[in-house]
């Protein structure tokens, strides 16, 4: 593997992460955020692709191959924005990440094995967005049951990522995985909140999008150690 040629996706990575930032935050240029998005989600995807190709483990690697590519659509979908400033594509833009997170959750049951002790956590998190939901009067409507499942398989994401931690060596790229499921499961938890409770909608916007791109880079190069 060409160490320089890594050295510059990553680059190419923290640049794109920037350019997106910059969108997201001047007015002068937010018309540009749907490009400078799909370039961020394209730098991912390119190391994904890039690491695999080197994992000891290809079936893990194949799960997690589609499953960012199905990540960078869904970053596509949830950026296209309405006339009236709607997001146009929010289901479909969840139905893809949810595809994209079931398949990673089966990539890493491909190194660890699956355990029923990893249902216990989803479980505990949708119970407590439900009540957060109640809580601070938040309206899903008709995105009731589609934040729900969503937010029950990002959770298991996490816990299963813990499980196969725990239940495999301790190595770099193991340390990795866990650390992308960690900001995985925050970065949904903060995308939660910046899309249904409108009021903490600026501050939560940066820290969001720096989790969800710490996340994937993290997944990204734990391939390279797998």
């Amino acid at each position: 593997m060409n160490q320089t040629f890594v050295i510059g996706i990553l680059i190419y990575y923290i640049l794109a992460f920037i350019i997106l930032e910059i969108t997201s935050l001047s007015v002068r240029w937010k018309k540009y955020r749907l490009y400078a998005k799909t370039a961020a989600s394209l730098g991912f995807v390119v190391m994904a692709f890039v690491s695999a190709s080197v994992c000891t483990c290809q079936e893990y690697a194949l799960c997690m191959r589609l499953g960012f590519l199905l990540c960078m659509i869904g970053d596509i979908q949830l950026a296209i924005t309405g006339t009236n400033g709607i997001k146009q594509y929010m289901k479909q833009g969840l139905l893809s990440f949810l595809f994209g997170h079931i398949l990673f959750i089966t990539g890493m049951c491909k190194l660890g094995g699956f355990s029923p002790v990893s249902l216990l956590f989803p479980l505990f998190y949708v119970g407590l967005m439900c009540f957060l939901v109640k809580k601070l009067r938040i309206s899903l409507g008709k995105m009731r049951y589609p934040v729900t499942a969503y937010s029950f398989f990002i959770s298991f994401m996490f816990s299963t990522g813990l499980v196969t931690w725990l239940r495999m060596e301790h190595t770099p790229g193991m340390r990795l995985l866990l650390l992308g499921t960690v900001f995985f499961l925050i970065s949904d938890t903060l995308l939660f909140f910046l899309y249904f409770y409108h009021g903490a909608k600026h501050r939560l916007q940066f820290s969001e999008t720096l989790t969800y791109y710490l996340a994937q880079i993290l997944l990204a190069s734990s391939l390279f150690m797998l």
